[in-house]
């Protein structure tokens, strides 16, 4: 019994949604929460992959556009399309949140060490930097995204945008 009380604990939760046709996941613990994606503003200086910005009761936070980042075409938002909220670390800047568009949330998976694989060197529409393992979720993959290195991809100035989002408040 004791080794089975082992096991259960290196498991680790991940949450895994959808980018195109694409399971993609990273660790549960880093999302804040999850919101329905009803409209994004956008904000003309932000770098391509930032798809504009979200009110999410009274903060504003910058929407990354997955897609985009791993270079596919942007795609119109559907009625499952959903951003996925998380904080950034305190190194990368005063933004403090960060919102993921993903196509739709599939589910909360468990994986434990020997669930997980090296990333694939071919058949992944996205580059490996941001790919830290694939997990095996049942008969499915899901490619375990390295979210430090996603963050260290955006370039969004928190001063500029602040002062892009007044301006056009007061036009």
């Amino acid at each position: 019994m004791r080794r089975r009380e082992l096991a259960v604990s290196d498991a680790v939760q991940y949450l895994s949604f959808y980018v195109g046709t694409e399971a993609y996941g990273f660790e549960l613990l880093e999302a804040r929460e999850i919101v329905a994606c009803t409209s994004i503003t956008r904000v003309p200086s932000l770098p391509v992959t930032v798809r504009g910005v979200v009110n999410v009761r009274g903060t504003v936070i910058p929407v990354v556009d997955l897609a985009v980042m791993f270079g596919q075409p942007e795609q119109p938002l559907t009625g499952w399309s959903c951003i996925v909220i998380l904080a950034l670390p305190a190194s990368l800047g005063e933004m403090g949140q960060i919102g993921l568009l993903v196509d739709t949330v599939a589910s909360v998976i468990e994986l434990g060490p020997g669930d997980i694989a090296p990333p694939p060197s071919v058949g992944s529409r996205i580059r490996s930097p941001y790919v830290r393992g694939t997990g095996k979720a049942g008969e499915r993959l899901v490619l375990l995204l390295d979210l430090a290195r996603i963050f260290e991809r955006i370039e969004i100035d928190p001063a500029t945008l602040l002062e892009e989002l007044s301006e056009e408040a007061t036009s």
